[in-house]
C-alpha cells in the first residue's frame, strides 16, 4: 500500500506541476472569451439570480410552454452558467490543497486499476498505454459530450480534453515507473 501511495503523490505532483503551466501561460489563453464592455451588465444580471448554481438560459418550463422555450431556445442567446453570487477569494492555497487532493485520489484510483490489471500487461509501455488510454476514454467522456449535449464550444472541450489527457498521460509514465510485476 505504502508504494501505491507514493506512487500516486509523485503522479499527482507531475499532474499539479502540468496544471500550473497549463493554467497560467497562454496555452489555456484560448478557452474563455472576455465580455469586455458588457461585463458590468453580466455582473449586474448575474447578481439578480436568486441564488448560487448552475443555470441554463433560456429556462426550461416546469409543466410550462414548451413550444414559447423552444422558440426562445431558437432564438438565442443560450447560455450554461455556474455562478457563485457571494464572489471568492481568487485562487487561495486551499483550493490548491483541494486541487492537490483531487489529483491525488485521482492518481490512487489509476494506481489500483493498474495494478490489477498488471497480470496482462507486458512491460512499462504496456503499463503507461494502460492509464493513456483510460485517460483518453476520460476526456473523451468528460469533455467531448459538452458540445453535444449542452451546446459548449467546441474549441474550449477539446482543448480542455487535451488538458485532462495529458495530465493522465503524465500519470501513467510515473505510475507505470513505479507500479510493476513481482520479480
Amino acid at each position: 500500500m505504502g508504494k501505491l501511495l507514493l506512487a500516486s503523490l509523485v503522479a499527482a505532483l507531475a499532474m499539479m506541476a502540468w496544471a500550473f503551466l497549463f493554467w497560467t501561460t497562454p496555452i489555456a489563453g484560448n478557452l474563455f472569451g472576455h465580455p469586455g464592455p458588457a461585463e458590468d451588465l453580466l455582473r449586474s444580471a448575474l447578481a439578480a439570480l436568486p441564488e448560487s448554481g448552475a443555470y441554463f438560459v433560456p429556462d426550461m418550463p416546469e409543466g410550462g410552454d414548451m413550444e414559447a422555450w423552444k422558440a426562445r431556445h431558437r432564438a438565442g442567446p443560450i447560455a450554461h452558467l455556474h455562478v457563485i453570487k457571494g464572489g471568492a477569494e481568487p485562487m487561495p492555497p486551499t483550493q490548491y490543497v483541494w486541487g492537490l487532493l483531487h489529483m491525488l485520489v485521482t492518481a490512487l484510483i489509476l494506481a489500483f486499476m493498474l495494478r490489477m490489471a498488471l497480470p496482462v500487461l507486458d512491460g512499462y509501455a504496456a503499463r503507461v498505454g494502460f492509464v493513456v488510454l483510460a485517460g483518453l476514454a476520460a476526456a473523451v467522456w468528460g469533455q467531448l459530450g459538452q458540445p453535444i449535449w449542452f451546446l459548449h464550444g467546441w474549441g474550449y472541450h477539446i482543448l480542455y480534453a487535451l488538458y485532462d489527457w495529458i495530465s493522465w498521460l503524465l500519470a501513467g509514465l510515473v505510475l507505470g515507473a513505479f507500479i510493476k510485476p513481482a520479480s
